[in-house]
């Protein structure tokens, strides 16, 4: 990748591009996948860096990761299949009350 397409690639993140260097940025990034993944990148970069400053900005800072949900209580899966079964034999017992007479 030559050294106009990453300046290119740089004034697109900062947001001081000009509009015939956007029209060339765009065309190189969709014909060469090298500095697209190399945009991709920097993006990626930029916007990390902007969230995090801006968290930090806040007078809040990161204390670690944020924690996984929690997983669904034990109690939860039991009500669910005492709410099934019941279900189920409230149904056959509607069923066999409701069925023809044989003879």
């Amino acid at each position: 990748m030559n050294p106009e397409t990453m300046r290119r690639i740089d004034a697109m993140i900062e947001g001081t591009i000009s509009r015939p260097d956007f029209e060339v940025l765009q065309q190189t990034l969709r014909d060469d996948p090298v500095a697209l993944r190399h945009y991709i990148q920097q993006a990626e970069i930029d916007g990390r860096l902007t969230w995090e400053l801006a968290q930090a900005g806040g007078g809040e800072t990161m204390s670690g990761p944020v924690p996984a949900p929690r997983p669904v209580a034990r109690r939860t899966y039991i009500a669910a299949w005492a709410a099934a079964a019941a279900l189920i034999v409230g149904g056959l017992f509607v069923y066999s009350f409701n069925r023809p007479a044989t003879a």
